[in-house]
């Protein structure tokens, strides 16, 4: 059951935090859904992980940007899909004191490529990320351990984690001979620290991946475009 968003303290703290920004919620497993008003993204699912040796907890934030559904998925959008299978990205530091953000390729493309000779590995994502003035600036606010910018490649039952190694990169072969879909998954991690600020930097955190989620819009119409 989807609930429209009437904030108290049945609600989850993530729902109230992000406040009127939510359209919607429910819990899904042991995630909450969110729906935002006027988001690039379709939905976001927020899950609760113990950091181990510690009575901490880290937030993991999963953004679904859809693109190409399965119904409007044909041959052209299944070669549009694997160039830009190669174009995923994870978020990198520079330096031990500034900590500057920057966009890289994801590493697993360079293993994927040993299964698939023919992936191109290209800067069509990272490129625009980089060149995000404000996106980056946002980052280094918010300092988050981890963003993964993936395509959908997986079955639904492996989206959230349970097989790993090389079992998911035989899944994500399998995939990427017969895609079904262009989706893309956006995961952040970082902490959400209670106190004055927290309303203030969870609206950043829906702001990095609202300006991601358009720069994966953005760079898939210009692969489509060129399919089609």
């Amino acid at each position: 059951m989807i609930i429209v968003v009437k904030p108290d303290l049945q609600t989850p703290f993530i729902v109230r935090v992000f406040g009127d920004k939510v359209k919607e919620w429910k819990r899904v497993g042991g995630a909450t859904q969110l729906i935002f008003h006027n988001s690039r993204f379709s939905e976001m699912y927020v899950l609760r992980v113990p950091i181990p040796l510690s009575f901490d907890v880290k937030h993991v934030f999963i953004a679904i940007t859809p693109v190409i559904s399965r119904e409007k998925m044909n041959q052209e959008m299944k070669e549009a899909y694997k160039l830009l299978k190669g174009t995923e990205a994870t978020l990198k530091y520079r330096g031990l004191f500034s900590r500057t953000p920057f966009f890289d390729h994801l590493p697993k493309l360079s293993q994927l490529k040993a299964y698939i000779p023919e992936l191109e590995i290209s800067n069509l994502v990272t490129a625009r990320l980089n060149s995000d003035i404000e996106l980056l600036k946002l980052i280094k606010d918010v300092k988050p351990g981890k963003i993964n910018i993936e395509l959908k490649s997986i079955p639904e039952y492996m989206v959230f984690g349970g097989q790993a190694g090389d079992a998911r990169m035989q899944a994500e072969v399998y995939y990427y001979s017969d895609p079904t879909e262009i989706t893309w998954i956006t995961t952040l991690e970082t902490m959400i620290i209670r106190g004055p600020k927290v309303r203030k930097n969870s609206g950043k955190i829906l702001e990095i991946l609202n300006k991601i989620s358009q720069h994966l819009i953005d760079a898939s119409s210009s692969i489509i475009s060129k399919a089609k």
